[in-house]
C-alpha cells in the first residue's frame, strides 16, 4: 500500500501521508506503544477516499488475473476487448504474466546450411534410432545410420543394443576404406552415450578421425542424421 508514517513536531503524533502526492493525509496520536488514527479531522476523508481507492483497485487487479487464467492465459489486450469495465481505471501494460512469457518465447531459427563436403566420406553423420514396438525377424529394435555429407549416401545397420555402435562404425569405416578407397576424417554426432565413450573414442583417436558433437539439447545440429 502507498502509504507510510511521518514523524511530527511532536514526538506523540505522527503524520499518514501518501507516498505518491507526498501529501499529508491524516494524522495519529501516540496513546502507550500505538498510534491511532484521527478520524474526526477534515483530512480523514482523504484517508478514507485513498483506501477506497487502492481497495477497489486491488479488486480489480485480481478479477483480471482471474479471467486471464481461466481462459488459458489470453493475452490482457484480448481481455480489456471483452471486459472493458475492468480497465476503466488499469493499463494493460501493467500486466506481465512470466508463465506466458516462458510458455510462448521461441528460440531462433537456425539457419538452412548448403554447405558439403567437396570429397566423398570426408564427413559421416550419424545417430541412433529406436527401439521400436515391433522387433525385426533378427530381433533387432534399433538401428544407426551413416550418412556421407557429399553425397547423403545412407547407410542402416540394426541393433539390438546401443552397445554396438561402436563395433559397427569400426566395421564401416573398413569398407570404406576397402570398397571406396576412402578415408573418413570426420565423425559427425550428438551427445548420445552410444557415441561419447572411451570404446569409440580410442578408435577414432587411433586413426586420425575428429569427433564432432553437437551443443546439448540443439538436434537441429544434426540435422542431416535426425
Amino acid at each position: 500500500m502507498d502509504l507510510d508514517l511521518v514523524s511530527g513536531d511532536n514526538l506523540d503524533t505522527r503524520g499518514e501521508y501518501d507516498i505518491r502526492t507526498r501529501k499529508t493525509i491524516g494524522y495519529g496520536t501516540r496513546r502507550g506503544k500505538l498510534y491511532y488514527l484521527d478520524l474526526l479531522s477534515a483530512s480523514s476523508n482523504q484517508l478514507a477516499q485513498v483506501f477506497s481507492a487502492n481497495k477497489s483497485d486491488t479488486h480489480q487487479h485480481s478479477e483480471v488475473w482471474l479471467w486471464h487464467r481461466c481462459f488459458g492465459h489470453v493475452s490482457f489486450g484480448y481481455l480489456q476487448k471483452l471486459f472493458p469495465k475492468l480497465f476503466s481505471q488499469l493499463n494493460v501494460s501493467d500486466f506481465k504474466c512470466d508463465i506466458c512469457e516462458l510458455a510462448k518465447s521461441h528460440h531462433v531459427p537456425f539457419p538452412i546450411s548448403m554447405h558439403k563436403s567437396p570429397t566423398p566420406f570426408m564427413v559421416i553423420h550419424s545417430d541412433v534410432w529406436g527401439p521400436t514396438k515391433t522387433p525385426s525377424l533378427s530381433g533387432a529394435r534399433l538401428f544407426v545410420s551413416f550418412i556421407d555429407d557429399h553425397t547423403r549416401m545412407n547407410w542402416v545397420c540394426l541393433m539390438k543394443s546401443n552397445n554396438e555402435v561402436s563395433s559397427l562404425f569400426q566395421q564401416f569405416h573398413k569398407i570404406v576404406a576397402t570398397q571406396y578407397k576412402s578415408n573418413i576424417q570426420v565423425l559427425h554426432t550428438d551427445n548420445g552415450g552410444e557415441f561419447v565413450n572411451q570404446d569409440l573414442k580410442q578408435y577414432l583417436k587411433l586413426h586420425g578421425i575428429v569427433h564432432q558433437t553437437t551443443c546439448p539439447y540443439s538436434p537441429q545440429q544434426n540435422g542431416i542424421a535426425e
